[in-house]
Formats: structure tokens, C-alpha cells, sequence
């Protein structure tokens, strides 16, 4: 009776050890679970950033390339009435030139 007492309180014994196991076993599942899932969320998070890295370099080269066409575009401008002016220069000489010659023949 008190060796069936003493396997008995042995098998509770041994029950106890193996749901206390059952038990580490399961929280460290899960503890590897959450760590895998953090970093996903981190990879998530890094691939987001290069991402916006990535949308914010292509922006600042179209405005980049935009002030270019901007300034092009000044300075054909800036040419195109840089050549009317000399053509109406050119144009007043001769102008001034023919009344001259008009004078002249007058004279």
C-alpha cells in the first residue's frame, strides 16, 4: 500500500514535470513565433523605407531635370530677344542709313 502511495504520488510527480514541459515547450513556440514575425515586420518596415528612399530620389531628379528644362528654356528666350533686338538695331541703322542717302539726294 504505501509502495503503490509512493508510485502514485511518483506518476503525479512525473505529470506534473511533463505538462510543466508541454508548457515551455508551447511558450517557446510562440516566443519563436513572435520573433519571426517582428522581424517580418521589420523587413516590411526596411523594404517600406528603401521604398520612399527610392520615390523621393526619383522626384528630387525629375525636379532636378525640370529646373534644367526651365533654364533651357530662359536662355532660349533670352536669345531669341537678344537676336530681335539686334534685327530691329539693324534694322533702325538702315533705317537711319536710307534717310541719310534720302537727305542726299535732296540736297
Amino acid at each position: 500500500r504505501e509502495q503503490d502511495r509512493i508510485e502514485a504520488e511518483k506518476r503525479e510527480q512525473d505529470r506534473i514535470e511533463a505538462e510543466k514541459r508541454e508548457q515551455d515547450r508551447i511558450e517557446a513556440e510562440k516566443r519563436e513565433q513572435e520573433r519571426i514575425e517582428a522581424e517580418k515586420r521589420e523587413q516590411e518596415q526596411k523594404r517600406i523605407e528603401a521604398g520612399k528612399r527610392e520615390q523621393d530620389r526619383i522626384e528630387a531628379e525629375k525636379r532636378e531635370q525640370e529646373r534644367i528644362e526651365a533654364e533651357k528654356r530662359e536662355q532660349e528666350q533670352k536669345r531669341i530677344e537678344a537676336g530681335k533686338r539686334e534685327q530691329d538695331r539693324i534694322e533702325a541703322e538702315k533705317r537711319e542709313q536710307d534717310r541719310i542717302e534720302a537727305e542726299k539726294r535732296e540736297q
